[in-house]
C-alpha cells in the first residue's frame, strides 16, 4: 500500500513539473519524454540514497 501511495504521490508531482515546464518551455517539450522503465523497487532505492546523503532540502 505505502508503494502505490508513493508512486501516486510522484506520478503527481511529475504531473506537476511536467506542467510548470511546459507553461515556460512549451517549445523544449520535445526534449521531456522521460518515462522510469527500471522495476519501482529500483526508484525506492534510488530515493532511500538520496534522502541518507541528506542532498534534498538540507
Amino acid at each position: 500500500m505505502t508503494n502505490d501511495q508513493l508512486q501516486v504521490y510522484l506520478e503527481n508531482e511529475l504531473a506537476e513539473l511536467y506542467k510548470k515546464y511546459t507553461d515556460n518551455n512549451s517549445q523544449h517539450i520535445h526534449n521531456l519524454a522521460l518515462k522510469w522503465t527500471a522495476p519501482k523497487v529500483s526508484l525506492i532505492e534510488l530515493m532511500y540514497a538520496l534522502h541518507s546523503e541528506g542532498v534534498l532540502n538540507n
